[in-house]
């Protein structure tokens, strides 16, 4: 038998293992031999898979809020208290969605977090639109109007990210799934509880870079990793 022996092992992400047989036979010892299993030097393309394996298993997901004022956070909280006591649903934090679902280490997206806040600078939101989606995230949501200073600064936001998919800025009232009935009894709801909220108008002047949890759907086990306060 063969003194050294190299295998690959799946189970090590592929990477190879020395396998030493050490002969017994001859200590007077009650097994005929052993095995002694040993992680040889690896070459650098080896090591760099390794590497880059432990650096994907840093990675998380993470979204940016955008928060409303608190001035307007009163009105917010009691459209959203009104729809979940009928419709139900999970508490929500009034934020509107400014980037979702990015797979990056914590550091690099501090960084990015950090580098793109600095080059933006408080904007005006007007609603646009009551809607409703089929999406358990978006059921009833107001739409933010994109024209103007939120579309510039949100714009030179995502670009810092390099982020192939740009959410369309929105602050959900309601997390669910309705029938078509109950979305429109909903949007009717909105007005009903407040007649002009359809009509809000606020300033941004606070960022949060939150750690998403994606088995929690209610949000409130995401983690707040920064929050910023945007220049005047």
């Amino acid at each position: 038998m063969e003194p050294h022996t190299f295998i690959s092992v799946s189970a090590l992400y592929g990477l190879p293992l020395t396998v030493s047989y050490m002969d017994h036979s001859q200590m007077n010892c009650s097994e005929s031999f052993s095995l002694k299993l040993t992680l040889r030097l690896m070459p650098s393309q080896e090591q760099e898979a390794l590497e880059a394996f432990k650096d994907a298993q840093e990675m998380h997901m993470y979204a940016v809020w955008a928060l409303p004022p608190t001035h307007v956070l009163p009105r917010i909280k009691t459209v959203m208290e009104g729809l979940r006591a009928e419709f139900g649903g999970p508490e929500i934090e009034p934020h509107i969605t400014v980037l979702g679902s990015m797979l990056r280490t914590e550091e690099d997206t501090i960084q990015q977090f950090k580098d793109a806040c600095n080059i933006i600078t408080r904007f005006e939101c007007n609603v646009d639109l009551i809607e409703t989606s089929r999406f358990f995230y978006q059921c009833v949501s107001l739409i933010i109007d994109p024209i103007g200073d939120l579309w510039g600064e949100i714009g030179r936001f995502v670009r810092i990210f390099e982020h192939t998919f740009p959410c369309c800025p929105h602050l959900s009232l309601l997390y669910g799934y309705l029938t078509d009935e109950e979305k429109k009894r909903a949007k009717e709801k909105v007005t009903t509880i407040d007649e002009g909220f359809a009509s809000l108008s606020f300033d941004v002047t606070r960022f949060v870079l939150c750690k998403m949890n994606i088995q929690d759907k209610s949000q409130h086990s995401w983690e707040k990793i920064l929050a910023i306060d945007l220049q005047p």
